[in-house]
Parts: C-alpha cells; structure tokens; sequence
C-alpha cells in the first residue's frame, strides 16, 4: 500500500488492519479519524501529520517520527512506542492506555486534558510540556524528565517520582494523590495551589520554593527543608513533619491542625494568624517566631522553646506546656473558660 492510497481509505472510513507500513513517509498526510489495529509503523515518517481523532489498538510505532502532530482526541490503546519521537505535538484530549513509550520525546508537547493510565513512561522526556487539566495514572515514570513543564490543574495518582526530574516545572493547582517523593529537590520552584495529598516526601527540599496555598495534608515530610519558604494559607493537616526546618518562612494563616512537627523548627517564622490546634510539637523551637493571633488550642507544646518569639493574643488553651520556654507571654492567651465548657458538652439523650 502506498501513500495516496492509505490516505484515500483513511477518508473513506475504511477499518484498517495488520498492515506493515514501517518506515513509510507520512509526513504531512491527513489521516485524521483512522481507525488502525495492529498496524505497524516502526520508523515512520509523520512529521507534521494529522491524527486527529484517530484510533490506534495495539498498533507499533517504534522509532517513528511523530513531531509537530495533531493528536487532539487521538486514542492509543495497547501501542509500542519505543524511542519515538513527538516534539511539539498538538495532544489536546488525547490518551495513551496500556502504551509502552520508553525513551520516547515529548518535549515542547502540548498535552491540555490528556490521559496517561497504566502505560510505560520510563525515561521519557517532558521536558517544557504543557499539562493542562491531565491524568496520570498508573505509570512507571522511572528516569523520566518534566523539567521546565507547566502543570497546570493535572492529577497524578499513586506515582514514583523519586528518579524523575521536575527541575524548572512550574505546578498550579497540580494535584498529587499518594505519590511517592523521596528526597525530593523543590527548592525555589513555583508551586502554588499545589495538592500533596498523603504522599511520602521525606527529606524532600522546598526552601526558597512558591508554594502559596499548598497542600501536605496527611503527608510524611518528615526532616523536609522548607526554609525561607513562601508558604502562606498552606495546609499541613495531620502531616508528619517531625524535625522538618521551616526557618525564616512565611506560614500566615498555615494550618497544622493535628500535625506532627516534633522537633521541628521554626525560628523566625512569620506565622501570623495560623493554626496549630491539637499538634504535636513536643521539643519544637519557635524562637523569634511571629506567632500574632496565633492557635495553639489543644496542643502538646511541651519542652518547645518560645524565646522571643512574639506572642500577641497567640491562644495556648488546655495546651500540654511542661517544659516549654517563654520569654515573654503575658500578651498570650490561656486557657478559655467558656470554650471548655463547650468542648465537655455532652447531649443528653
């Protein structure tokens, strides 16, 4: 089959199948709506082809040149891809199921409402990709790169990243569900809005980093650096952040109701206004902290040290406080009688 006559079947809604059109060049061609199944397309030539709304089933595509492709609405189910190269395609609600594309190039792609689910991404380059309102899903992205992509509003479900590289990305309402960090390196990168959810990211370092509005509810980051960090209104939920570093950074109206930061330290921490009810924070140093309006309700603060650390109308009510240090706290507010009273209520039925 050559060309012209794939292209004329293409337009006539033919089924195509098991065809071997390896190493044919397609550059340019418009095969937009094909239906292909087990077509073969190892070292192909589709640069600058048009693919739109068409259908690939267990279809090899090994080694082609699919660069500056239309892919928008296009379906790739059960298809090889190895080393295959798509550089600057147009992937706008395309989806990739049950794909192997080891070592292939998506640089520069972009990839608005696009779904990755249970394919092979190791070592794949993502480099400068635009995700926009994607899903990715049980992936292996071992080796794989998205540094300097912008993640915007896209979910990322119970994946490895602790040999990815996502030096430069720039996330925005990203969301991250259970993914597995490791020492992550994050520092100075822009994470605003950023979702981690229940994620391992021990160790991981945020200093210096952007991340207004983030999330780490129920998330390990146990040791993390988040020095200097922009962290204002995030969440720490019931996080595991004992013996994290948050020196120097901006935590104005941060939440850590119920977390864990024994041992954690936040000298000259500007967190005005934030929420500590029910922590842990045993053996924690606020030293010079900006703790103004402050709520420390129900913690356990016992052996942290509050040397001049401001402490104007900061609550410490029924909190565990043996051992603490305070230089100063009669700006502070105990224990709050009518608040207690209502935390013993009990209906009677």
């Amino acid at each position: 089959m050559d060309r012209d006559e794939l292209v004329r079947r293409v337009r006539h809604g033919e089924l195509l199948t098991k065809l071997d059109l390896g190493g044919m060049d397609l550059a340019g061609a418009d095969l937009g709506g094909a239906i292909l199944d087990g077509v073969r397309l190892d070292g192909a030539n589709l640069r600058g082809a048009k693919l739109k709304e068409s259908v690939l089933n267990n279809c090899s595509l090994d080694g082609a040149a699919l660069d500056e492709v239309d892919l928008r609405l296009a379906t790739f189910n059960g298809c090889s891809m190895l080393g295959a190269t798509l550089v600057g395609v147009s992937g706008t609600q395309a989806t990739f199921a049950e794909c192997d594309l080891e070592g292939a190039s998506l640089r520069d792609a972009r990839l608005e409402i696009a779904t990755f689910v249970k394919s092979r991404l190791t070592k794949v380059d993502l480099s400068g990709t635009n995700l926009d309102r994607g899903r990715f899903a049980e992936l292996d992205l071992e080796g794989s790169t998205f540094e300097r992509a912008q993640i915007d509003k896209t979910t990322f479900f119970r994946l490895d990243f602790r040999s990815v590289a996502l030096r430069g990305a720039r996330l925005y309402m990203g969301i991250f569900f259970e993914c597995e960090f490791g020492a992550f390196d994050a520092s100075g990168m822009t994470c605003t809005l950023t979702q981690f959810s229940d994620c391992h990211l021990d160790g991981a370092n945020f200093s210096g980093a952007d991340a207004m509005q983030a999330s780490f509810k129920g998330s390990t980051i146990t040791g993390a650096d988040f020095r200097k960090a922009n962290l204002e209104r995030a969440l720490f939920v019931e996080a595991k952040a004992t013996k994290a570093k948050f020196d120097g950074a901006t935590l104005k109206q941060a939440l850590f109701v119920g977390a864990e930061v024994e041992g954690a330290s936040f000298d000259g921490v500007d967190a005005e206004q934030a929420l500590f009810g029910k922590a842990k924070a045993r053996g924690a140093v606020f030293t010079n902290a900006k703790l103004t309006y402050a709520d420390f309700a129900n913690a356990d603060i016992e052996l942290a040290d509050f040397s001049h650390a401001s402490l104007f109308r900061t609550r410490f009510h029924k909190v565990k406080d043996g051992g603490a240090v305070f230089t100063n706290r009669s700006a502070a507010l105990g224990d709050d009688p009518d608040l207690a009273q209502a935390e013993s209520f009990q209906a009677k039925i």
